[in-house]
């Protein structure tokens, strides 16, 4: 909830009905590769890969 108080990027890892709380729109995942593919692809990671 802290993610989306402040606007950080945000995904959600396990089953659907885990997450019942959260807004709908928010993507929901049970692939470890997709939150990888994510991480990856979060704002600033450039820096954080090569610092």
């Amino acid at each position: 909830m802290l993610a989306l108080r402040y606007h950080k990027p945000l995904i959600l890892f396990g089953p659907r009905e885990a997450f019942h709380a959260f807004p709908e729109a928010l993507e929901r995942t049970d692939s470890l590769e997709r939150v990888c593919d994510f991480l990856l692809s979060a704002p600033g990671q450039e820096s954080a890969v090569s610092g």
